[in-house]
């Protein structure tokens, strides 16, 4: 086995130990109520997680430069390493076990596939980021002209009250225009602005992503921003993979420390802030949903998309409520919420198993086509533009409804316009590109 195969088993296997610790010590005391339970013990899932975090380590692909091993290795300890760590800690159903399996195995088997590109025309990168900081910028005029100044709210413990006050206030369509320019626009332009070595260009698109926060109140813009800038710096040189698992070890590393700080040097009875936005939010609720979502499904009626435009109104909805407030209603008793998911909990509820993997099959499919794209663009380039899309399809958002709503669409076609890796690497656009593939 090589060198770095050997290095990522070991980078994932510390990863899932150290998320079982966070697991045990903080999310099992703090957020039982939602739903979270401990069925096995520290000792065990310790064991479980560390021999599942290995094989699905083993498991990855190592064809390198390659966007597709980037963006499966970036899922890989997103969603399907914190999978595994539910699996050590809890009892799933054997069903959600079987669509995890499923979902692994098709989206790895079909993402690997070399496919053609459909078509180019090329734009400078001047001409991209210009045109991407426009639409974001008409975005923040759009919330500015319907809400006024007051719409602006950057304290993340209001975030709820003021997204509803800012919801009513807007048409429909600022939604769609906010997730898009969140999603892909700020991702893009902000990559396009690292690439050409401009401060004053990363200083006006982070200028935008804060702004877009605190005008719509949601701070994945925040989180995708910070994500995207970090990633981008991990993996510009070899080996990537491994650089983007140190640089997720290293957020949860910082997690457990500050779990070790609050509770053992201040005597805190309260949960970690960072802990629990990164390890509980984003890594383990999830699974967490995803297992509901297959459990609830499990012996009712499928949606077949009934609620989805793809259907033409022509199926009848078996439920008044969608998908996610049917969950957040019959499972969490809430009337309010929308627990979301991604590709396996969305899935299933359409079409059961068959429905996990025609949704793997489709996502794999996408991230063949950025793959060839990522050939000739840049490897690193498109995979690290692609983070503000792919990883919700995977964990928090229906795939059909990310075509559009979630910037899935605009995402493709924006690729598209890329020059080559040769072609950015002139004088001109900066200094030259260090990524994979350059």
């Amino acid at each position: 086995m090589a060198r770095s195969a050997l290095i990522n088993i070991l980078i994932s296997m510390i990863y899932s130990s150290i998320v079982v610790l966070v697991y045990h010590v903080e999310i099992l005391r703090h957020f039982s109520h939602m739903k979270f339970e401990g069925a096995r013990g520290m000792g065990i899932s310790l064991v479980i997680a560390a021999v599942l975090a290995g094989l699905l380590a083993a498991a990855l692909p190592r064809r390198q430069p390659s966007t597709a091993t980037l963006i499966l290795t970036f899922l890989h300890y997103l969603f399907f390493l914190p999978s595994a760590v539910f699996l050590a800690v809890a009892r799933p159903t054997g069903e959600y076990i079987l669509a995890l399996a499923l979902c692994y195995v098709v989206l790895n088997g079909i993402s690997r596939l070399r496919l053609p590109i459909l078509g180019q025309l090329v734009v400078p990168n001047s001409g991209l980021y210009i045109s991407a900081l426009a639409i974001v910028g008409a975005t923040l005029v759009v919330y500015f002209w319907y809400g006024g100044i007051e719409v602006l709210n950057f304290d993340r413990k209001q975030v709820y009250q003021y997204r509803d006050l800012v919801a009513e206030m807007m048409p429909g369509t600022v939604g769609y225009l906010r997730s898009n320019a969140a999603n892909v626009l700020i991702p893009f332009a902000l990559v396009l602005a690292l690439q050409s070595r401009s401060v004053w260009r990363v200083s006006l698109i982070a200028l935008c992503a804060l702004l877009l926060f605190g005008v719509s109140s949601h701070k994945s813009t925040i989180f995708t921003f910070g994500l995207v800038f970090a990633s981008y710096w991990a993996i510009c040189k070899e080996p990537a993979s491994q650089r983007w698992g140190l640089l997720l070890l290293a957020v949860v590393g910082f997690c457990l420390l500050e779990v070790v700080i609050v509770n053992l040097v201040l005597g805190l009875d309260q949960p970690g802030v960072l802990t629990s936005h990164l390890v509980r939010r984003s890594l383990m609720v999830p699974p967490l949903l995803d297992s509901l979502w297959v459990e609830f499904f499990a012996d009712r009626a499928k949606y077949f998309w009934s609620g989805s435009r793809l259907s033409m109104g022509l199926i009848e909805p078996p439920y008044e409520l969608s998908a996610p407030r049917v969950i957040g209603s019959q499972v969490f008793g809430s009337k309010v919420m929308a627990a979301n998911t991604g590709i396996i909990g969305s899935g299933y509820a359409n079409l059961g198993l068959p429905g996990v993997a025609l949704y793997s099959a489709l996502l794999g499919l996408v991230i063949a086509y950025l793959d060839a794209l990522g050939r000739k663009v840049g490897p690193a380039l498109v995979a690290v533009i692609s983070l503000g899309v792919i990883p919700k399809i995977a964990v928090s958002t229906d795939l059909t409804t990310a075509l559009l709503t979630h910037g899935l669409l605009l995402l493709l076609v924006l690729v598209h316009f890329l020059p080559s890796s040769k072609a950015m690497a002139r004088p001109s656009q900066g200094a030259p590109y260090s990524g994979p593939g350059a």
